[in-house]
């Protein structure tokens, strides 16, 4: 028999058994194989009858029952299904698992009452049951009875005998990333919170929390979330990564240098905490471990040209603030070499070499090209209009930067005293006075050392 089924010849295979079980009608270990073939054959009943006739010797047993019922399922037979487990009930009055297998069952069957009266039988034996309340709110979410399903939801994640995965499992199967963030915000929150007090050392529900913050614009908050998260557990370099990138939003400038630094200690090897360092130490105005940290962040690149550009495009802007003029065109160089259309670095480049008097064809051509890219960007208008002052076209110099006005820059003091410059040397002097003026008031660190000189004399200083 066992030749014929391993060769697939099922049907010679139950001949054997059936000829073996008139030899041997009680041979238990005979009728389990019949029972499997039949089985594989599709022969439900005659399966069904085969442990029929084993419970009748040896007597009533789970895994025959559990068999029975699958059968019966299979043969078009639910009520019979759930009779068996029934059965064992009637058997075994106090074991919860026969409950709860016929509470599944009758899920399964649509025969939600008598699941909830199963799953209720079961809560009374075992009231610390976590699957109970899992299983009750997939009923109630089932039928549109969300507000019992939170109930419940919220019973099971606060028992901590449930594991984190299945809540996590649960919590994710039963609310989309928009139910999160829209309707059922709050309820998700509240089961986060309950998560968080059940389990303080896993990460997962502060991570959920910090997220929602972030959606609704609480930088602040999601960044004290995410610090929480690193006392627990300073593992995760998404976490930090994230934390930084608030930071950097924030404008907390010390905080992103600091957490920059702890990240680096816990993560040498990779390269995002060494440009936030970069930004801190630059906005800090301390150019030199500006500059040490872009390079050493810029060398742990690996296979990504728009990072790399990144790193290079920094360092021409610090590079360009300590005055290594050289070293910072280099770095601009590095950045259109990897990006040709970076239209930041063709801007920046551009405007430092005007402010130099250098290579100013080269600037107008890459200023021109910031342009296409961004056309109403009010500083890269500024710039080939600044450009062209330098190369003595005033009247088209004035054109752009008065462009630049009008595209929002009437509030910026650079764009103001460039404007002044190209006015005074059109012999506009009152006019250039004027805005002169409006530049002094509105202030800044990218003034010219000659603006109050301009104002006092009314005459213009290069």
């Amino acid at each position: 028999a066992s030749l014929y089924e391993q060769s697939g010849q099922i049907g010679l295979a139950i001949k054997v058994l059936e000829n073996l079980l008139k030899l041997y009608p009680n041979k238990l270990e005979y009728m389990h194989q019949m029972a499997l073939l039949y089985l594989k054959e599709n022969r439900f009943a005659d399966a069904i009858a085969v442990y029929d006739k084993i419970e009748r010797i040896s007597g009533t047993e789970e895994d025959i029952i559990i068999q029975k019922q699958q059968l019966y399922i299979l043969n078009g037979q639910p009520q019979k299904a759930v009779a068996e487990i029934e059965k064992l009930i009637n058997l075994y009055p106090g074991e919860s698992r026969y409950y709860a297998l016929l509470a599944e069952l009758h899920l399964e069957l649509g025969n939600f009452k008598e699941a909830i009266v199963n799953l209720e039988k079961i809560r009374e034996f075992d009231p610390q049951n976590p699957y109970i309340s899992i299983t009750l709110a997939e009923y109630y979410f089932s039928t549109d009875n969300y507000q019992q399903a939170i109930e419940e939801l919220k019973t099971g994640f606060a028992n901590p005998g449930l594991d984190m995965d299945i809540k996590f499992q649960v919590l994710f199967t039963y609310f989309s990333n928009d139910e999160i963030h829209g309707d059922y915000k709050e309820e998700v929150a509240e089961l986060t919170e309950i998560l968080i007090a059940t389990h303080p050392n896993d990460y997962r529900p502060y991570s959920v929390k910090a997220n929602m913050l972030i959606q609704e614009e609480k930088y602040e908050e999601a960044r004290d979330v995410f610090r929480e998260i690193l006392s627990i557990d300073n593992s995760r370099f998404f976490i930090w990564e994230t934390m930084l990138r608030i930071n950097a939003m924030l404008r907390d400038t010390v905080a992103l240098r600091d957490e920059s630094i702890k990240a680096i200690e816990f993560f040498p090897l990779q390269p995002l905490p060494y440009l936030f360092a970069g930004l801190a130490y630059f906005q800090l105005e301390a150019y030199s471990e500006a500059i040490k940290s872009f390079n050493s962040g810029k060398d742990l690149v690996v296979d990504d040209d728009e990072l790399l550009a990144e790193f290079y495009m920094h360092l021409g802007d610090t590079y360009n603030r300590a005055e290594q003029h050289e070293a910072s065109d280099g770095a601009f160089e590095q950045v259109l070499a990897l990006d040709p259309e970076n239209s930041y670095t063709l801007n920046n480049y551009s405007y430092y070499l005007s402010l130099r008097k250098e290579r100013l064809e080269y600037a107008k051509e890459m200023s021109a090209k910031s342009l296409e890219l961004s056309p109403d960007n009010k500083h890269y208008l500024d710039t080939y209009g600044w450009i062209l002052y330098q190369m003595g076209n005033y009247d088209e110099a004035k054109i752009w930067i008065e462009k630049s006005i009008e595209n929002n820059a009437s509030e910026d003091a650079v764009v103001l005293e460039h404007l002044g410059d190209v006015l005074y040397k059109l012999g506009k002097k009152d006019q250039a006075l004027i805005y002169w003026k409006q530049a002094l008031e509105l202030g800044g660190s990218e003034l010219t050392e000659f603006l109050e000189k301009k104002v006092r004399d009314g005459k213009l200083y290069e």
